[in-house]
């Protein structure tokens, strides 16, 4: 009796732990490492007006950032913002090896030092579509360790998932991540609305101007080249638009 209370007890502990360690691989953070070891880690997503850093915690500087004086490092930095209309931002932290004891320009943008800046690029499920993505740092006090926001005014708005992939540009040169983040769409909630295509050349007046547009082709070639390794890349490629303007009449 004493040895069948013994086995189911270890059984289940055995349970548990298997449990565990399923929850802790499905929920473990994203990182994508880069050859320089420089490393980005997802922290989460939001869609709306507001953005506030997952936890409203701003990484700790380290004691390495005081002044040789022995002043108390401390880091600077908002951990929100607002965006006139609402828009997808998604948390990054990004980690590099960076001279100490010398703070980072308040910069706007996506540069992150002088030697670092990574650009990052979102995708639908099938790779067939691509926006690219501004973003700020919001902290700034210590090189090597900051918080992104990369914001996407456009991105597929319907799709449950994203993929988010990053390009890193330094001092030794560009590197373009194989790995994507999977990012759960925080505006699959919303309501979009459905447009229906008119057929073209399609004509549209407002006072005296008119537009016809005449082509719009989807995946057509840029005139530069974002992934050089890929030309095929939907990052490599845009929309082009053929129109006609007039004014009264006459050509504009």
């Amino acid at each position: 009796m004493k040895i069948n209370i013994l086995l189911l007890s270890v059984a289940i502990i055995f349970a548990f732990g298997i449990a565990g360690g399923v929850y802790w691989w499905l929920n473990r953070p994203q990182v994508i490492t880069f050859s320089d070891d420089s490393k980005l880690t997802l922290l989460g997503a939001d869609y709306g007006k507001r953005h506030a850093v997952p936890g409203h915690k701003l990484p700790s500087a380290t004691a390495s950032s005081g002044a040789a004086t022995g002043a108390a490092a401390c880091r600077s930095g908002s951990s929100s913002f607002t965006t006139p209309g609402d828009t997808l931002v998604v948390w990054v932290r990004a980690k590099y090896d960076s001279p100490t004891n010398q703070p980072n320009p308040p910069t706007y943008g996506f540069l992150t030092s002088q030697s670092h800046n990574f650009q990052f690029y979102v995708y639908d499920k099938a790779g067939t579509a691509c926006a690219y993505g501004s973003s700020r740092t919001m902290s700034g006090n210590q090189r090597g360790d900051d918080i992104l926001a990369v914001q996407f005014d456009s991105f597929p708005r319907r799709e449950g998932k994203l993929y988010l992939r990053a390009q890193e540009s330094g001092s030794g040169g560009q590197e373009m991540a194989d790995e994507k983040f999977i990012v759960s769409n925080p505006a699959t909630k919303q309501s979009f609305e459905k447009w229906t295509a008119e057929p073209m050349p399609d004509r549209q007046t407002d006072g005296d101007l008119a537009m016809t547009l005449t082509k719009l082709v989807a995946g057509a070639a840029l005139p530069y080249a974002r992934n050089q390794d890929n030309p095929d890349d939907a990052m490599n490629k845009g929309v082009r638009v053929e129109c006609h303007l007039e004014r009264n009449g006459k050509p504009v």
